[in-house]
């Protein structure tokens, strides 16, 4: 068993290794991080519409254009969070496999994959305690029978949670996968409409929309096995007119129900990106020895250890919960680790792009053994920062 000195001694070595990978890493740890910039970003969006709302913005819109472009930035959130469960699947897939797949899946992936991620989640094909990171518990050193079984009950718990919290993600994904569509490709959204019973309503005028309730349309070509889940049939099979070529059509309202569904989701992304990733990155930095998930309260400097938020006011449960911090996070590593990249260029054409160009795209032919022959060197530096 290695002590945590060991583990302090020996991580750098791990974390380069055919055991977990740099790149790996890097991957994990700039996919939570920017999780939670994303995130943090999409609330600055909020603030955007109501100064919208109380004209603290100097942009002469109308009624309409208003009503447009609120739509379109409340759209922009829509499709970050989609691009944000995009990727959370396909990392939960990854790290159902092996360290190596986390980059290669994480740098690319086609539909088909989200669409396996998906059904493999519904249909819990995942093994989720190995998706998490969970340590076995039969290699877990000092605890009790008692305790052990404790802690299997603790993982059931935390995995159906997480199942629970991807299913969550995974109806919001499909629910609004057309319109996100959409917004990358074509843009064949019609904006600013309202939702009325009024036949005439098309041919009256001085109706500009309110927000509150409005409409955005997606116009889109789709097979019916290419549909979300739940979508409606608009009209009985039948020739279709010449110049006709849009066959789906998808209505995104606009309200206080999606304004809440948009804070719902951000909140489980929160709890899940940052939970799944430090779990992985704790296992390197205990070298895949001796630990359990674990929270650093900088604030109130304070270390404890992550159980499953199933609520219990029996004494017994607290007991145990205190018996096993205080026999395993003694031996584990509990350092903060900062990624620090390091990016040395030495070729005048790319140095003059830098300076000269908003926009440097570089290729680095890969060759394992002629270091020499690379354009640029990647270099990173793991900053260690001792926490008590």
């Amino acid at each position: 068993m290695l002590s945590r000195e060991d583990k302090i001694k020996n991580f750098d070595n791990f974390l380069r290794s055919k055991k977990f990978g740099i790149d790996t890493w890097m991957t994990v740890y700039l996919f939570r991080n920017n999780t939670l910039h994303v995130l943090t970003t999409l609330k600055l969006y909020g603030s955007l519409i109501r100064q919208l709302d109380d004209g603290n913005i100097p942009l002469s819109l109308s009624k309409m254009d208003e009503v447009v472009v609120k739509q379109f930035i409340l759209l922009d959130v829509i499709m970050k969070l989609e691009i944000l469960i995009e990727s959370t699947l396909v990392l939960i897939h990854s790290l159902s496999k092996d360290y190596s797949s986390i980059p290669k899946f994480m740098i690319y992936y086609d539909m088909n994959l989200i669409r396996t991620v998906i059904r493999k989640i519904r249909n819990r094909k995942y093994n989720m305690e190995k998706t998490l990171c969970l340590m076995n518990i039969s290699r877990l050193p000092f605890l009790t029978k008692e305790e052990r079984k404790f802690l299997v009950n603790d993982y059931s718990n935390m995995t159906k949670k997480m199942y629970s919290n991807l299913d969550i993600l995974v109806e919001f994904y499909e629910r609004f996968r057309l319109i996100y569509g959409k917004a990358k490709h074509g843009l064949t959204i019609n904006p600013g409409q309202n939702l009325s019973t009024d036949p005439n309503y098309s041919k009256q005028s001085g109706h500009d929309p309110e927000f509150e309730n409005s409409l955005l349309i997606g116009h889109d070509l789709k097979r019916e096995t290419d549909l979300p889940t739940g979508f409606l049939v608009g009209s009985n099979k039948g020739s279709t007119s010449e110049g006709e070529f849009f066959n789906t059509m998808t209505f995104v309202k606009f309200n206080k129900k999606l304004t809440e569904q948009i804070a719902s989701i951000s909140s489980v992304l929160e709890e899940v990106v940052p939970y799944v990733c430090d779990n992985h990155m704790t296992y390197a930095k205990n070298c895949g020895e001796s630990y359990l998930p674990y929270f650093h309260d900088k604030k109130n400097n304070k270390i404890g250890l992550i159980f499953s938020n199933i609520k219990s006011t029996e004494q017994e449960f607290t007991k145990i919960k205190s018996e096993i911090m205080k026999k395993i996070i003694p031996i584990m590593n509990i350092k903060d680790v900062d990624l620090t990249t390091i990016t040395s260029i030495n070729q005048p054409a790319i140095i003059n792009s830098l300076k000269s160009n908003t926009v440097t795209n570089v290729w680095k032919p890969f060759n394992k053994n002629a270091s020499k022959s690379f354009l640029y060197a990647l270099r990173f530096k793991i900053k260690k920062l001792f926490c008590d």
